[in-house]
């Protein structure tokens, strides 16, 4: 259950991986490879389970606010797949007008 962030310690909650698979995001996109898998451990299976069950996008609002306000690229994953993510961005991203014009850029169909 992606609500149980809420509970993690203060590290797992900075931690993007974590806070990708308790919103049910992949940590990288299907078929994509991620280096990190190939010298690290085999996340394979998270991965499956993280997006087999229901997407929780609302449990980001446990990650810290130290990820939500840095990590760009998390942040436009999220507010992409889930408009109301846009909710639990942190500074200095909120506050960013390139970041913005990234989240209006992504999908060229609906400015979203």
């Amino acid at each position: 259950d992606g609500e149980a962030l809420q509970f993690a310690s203060a590290e797992l909650r900075n931690d993007a991986k974590m806070a990708r698979w308790a919103m049910g995001i992949r940590d990288c996109p299907a078929g994509q490879i991620n280096i990190e898998e190939w010298t690290g451990p085999d996340l394979t299976e998270y991965n499956e389970l993280a997006t087999k069950r229901v997407p929780q996008p609302n449990c980001l609002r446990h990650a810290s606010e130290q990820l939500r306000g840095k990590d760009q690229e998390l942040m436009l994953h999220a507010i992409k797949e889930y408009w109301f993510a846009a909710d639990h961005l942190a500074l200095p991203l909120r506050d960013s007008k390139p970041f913005w014009k990234k989240v209006l850029e992504q999908n060229e169909q609906t400015g979203w």
